[in-house]
């Protein structure tokens, strides 16, 4: 029996290239074909065909002759009018392939449209929780910016609790912005994105990126993975997530920067240097006092309550605290660790409430 093949058609778009990769991880045999010369994309590729401008006299021979001999039962095509041309193709010569992606103008019209959608309940979510300061509040085509980046970023971060990080940034006092955790960068991007909307301060990133660190102790077997069995290769795993955020966070180069270790090692840098600096983001500086500290760290209790111990001393008055996973199906780590803290300083907390999992601690304006 002949395999059947899918045709990703131009092979050299964007999107075609992202596609391949999908199909790829689903072991399909796959044909990437071009009206270019010399495509670029040619190399990319195991099998290729080159098929005649969509305005030769031969356009419709050479492409059912590439159906026909390479057994195509499926076409990826981002193109419009390519898409439009080899419609109409299809249906004359009654040919047995169908498209794999919708059309692309109805589907951009349509990603566009739900975009600015998830942004009208994004500002929403985020103006009922701001009533006295919405007029401070992102305009919808900025927070539709915001959604079409960070959804570009892998990471558990809702929109729902973007929003309302969002809700805070508006009224949040002068000073750093510190996240224990960051993974591929969702959340950060968030931060630093706001942290220079609002001009609040530098955004520092804490994460080792490494499997031990990250290894969840008190939670069921399933996560804590003693054998790496969730990934092929788990060293590999987290340099790609390393350098994933590195890409993700490039564009705020001047207003972030990141530490490689372990929370307790890096607030011990934090508090001693005004200063951190990589290769990548260069050298950034920092006040010494948090404004809003997103604690997303290994959420077995002890490392929580570390990450507690190490950086909450430098929280500055009417700051914010975060706890992520609060309330959460593998463990209560966080929970216990932010129970905790609301139970110790009761009379430095302004205000308090869960939402979208996570606990939102504002302090006191004046520490007592």
């Amino acid at each position: 029996m002949t395999l059947s093949t899918e045709l990703i058609f131009p092979g050299g778009l964007p999107d075609s290239k992202a596609y391949k990769l999908e199909a790829e991880t689903l072991n399909k045999r796959i044909i990437g074909a071009s009206c270019t010369p010399n495509d670029p994309a040619e190399k990319l590729y195991n099998e290729w065909q080159h098929i005649p401008s969509i305005h030769s006299n031969n356009f419709e021979d050479a492409f059912v002759k590439t159906i026909l001999e390479h057994n195509v039962s499926q076409i990826y095509c981002p193109h419009l009018l390519l898409y439009k041309a080899i419609e109409k193709i299809i249906l004359s010569n009654d040919l047995s392939v169908r498209f794999r992606n919708p059309p692309p103008g109805e589907l951009e019209t349509k990603k566009i449209n739900t975009l600015y959608k998830s942004a009208i309940y994004f500002h929403k979510i985020a103006s009922n929780m701001a009533i006295s300061h919405q007029e401070r509040l992102p305009k919808t085509e900025e927070i539709a910016g915001l959604i079409f980046y960070t959804r570009a970023i892998p990471g558990m971060t809702s929109e729902e609790k973007l929003a309302a990080l969002a809700s805070i940034f508006p009224v949040l006092p002068k000073g750093d912005i510190i996240e224990i955790g960051a993974y591929r960068g969702k959340s950060s991007y968030f931060l630093s994105w706001a942290a220079r909307r609002y001009n609040i301060g530098k955004v520092l990133v804490v994460d080792p990126w490494d499997a031990i660190v990250a290894q969840q102790n008190d939670s069921p077997d399933v996560l804590k993975d003693p054998n790496q069995e969730l990934v092929e290769d788990v060293s590999s795993f987290w340099e790609s997530a390393h350098q994933g955020f590195l890409a993700a966070l490039s564009p705020f180069i001047g207003h972030i920067n990141y530490l490689r270790k372990p929370s307790q090692d890096a607030a011990r840098i934090y508090s001693s240097n005004n200063e951190i600096q990589s290769s990548t983001f260069g050298t950034t500086k920092y006040c010494g006092k948090i404004s809003l500290i997103h604690i997303d760290g290994n959420h077995d209790y002890n490392m929580v309550k570390k990450d507690c111990d190490s950086w909450l001393k430098f929280m500055t008055p009417g700051g914010w605290i975060i706890f992520d996973d609060y309330i959460w199906l593998h463990g209560d780590g966080p929970t216990r660790a932010g129970d905790e803290y609301l139970r110790d300083n009761k009379d430095n907390i302004e205000l308090s409430f869960c939402f979208e999992k996570s606990l939102f601690i504002q302090l006191k304006q004046r520490k007592r």
